[in-house]
């Protein structure tokens, strides 16, 4: 199975349960959650279900971050947990603590194993930017491009091309957007070949090709809970 068909398995059947659970609520299905793991509210079931979805997006290619979506699910259902050892006080630990153990079995791994054997890279890593968090910008620069991944995550991320003269056409950039916003810039005497995997989310894509003549510039766009937006300039 490819990995968009996988994503959009996974994202297919979170929805599914999702669906399931608000209908079971509204029928007044689910009170048996309160007596048997201390009350588990749908809005906390249904958040719970969109990080495992995450979760299993996200991993596939980085598999380490499992440490990090374990650590939320337990900080979102502590008080169950908490219920269901025994336990009177529904705080176990600290959540700050949590995080913090989190992040340094991440970076464990991480130094331990190598980044290599950690992570997918479906194009060679000197042709790669990852973003996460806050607002960026990045420089492609035309003389020499090929191929670009550029991945963002919970960010706000610009892509520009520069040395445009030089672009001859047939160069790829391909892109994942991960609950943040992106935003490419393409020159408009350029052309577009795009392909689009767009999950629960959205594409703003401009509604023509632009210039049939111009140098053509293939863009994959993947786009997981968040905005991407292309336009020319």
């Amino acid at each position: 199975m490819s990995n968009k068909k996988f994503r959009s398995h996974i994202i297919g059947i979170v929805l599914l349960l999702v669906a399931a659970a608000l209908i079971l609520e509204g029928l007044g299905a689910l009170t048996f959650l309160t007596e048997l793991t201390g009350g588990i509210s749908v809005p906390r079931l249904v958040i719970g279900l969109l990080l495992i979805g995450i979760a299993s997006i996200s991993c596939r290619r980085h598999p380490t971050r499992i440490v990090w979506y374990l650590a939320l699910l337990f900080m979102l259902f502590e008080s169950n947990i908490a219920y269901l050892c025994g336990r009177e006080e529904p705080n176990l630990i600290n959540n700050w603590l949590v995080l913090l153990c989190s992040i340094l079995i991440m970076i464990a791994l991480h130094l331990l194993l190598g980044p290599e054997k950690w992570r997918f890279h479906p194009h060679s890593p000197h042709h790669r930017h990852t973003f996460s968090s806050g607002s960026s910008a990045t420089y492609i620069d035309c003389t020499d491009f090929q191929k670009k991944h550029i991945e963002n995550n919970l960010g706000a991320t610009d892509i520009y091309f520069t040395n445009i003269e030089s672009y001859t056409g047939s160069g790829t950039l391909s892109v994942e957007n991960n609950l943040g916003q992106t935003t490419i810039r393409v020159p408009a005497a350029w052309s577009i070949s795009l392909e689009t995997e767009n999950n629960l989310g959205a594409i703003d894509a401009p509604a023509n090709a632009g210039t049939h003549s111009g140098p053509l510039l293939y863009l994959d766009v993947e786009n997981n809970l968040g905005h991407v937006i292309i336009t020319y300039i």
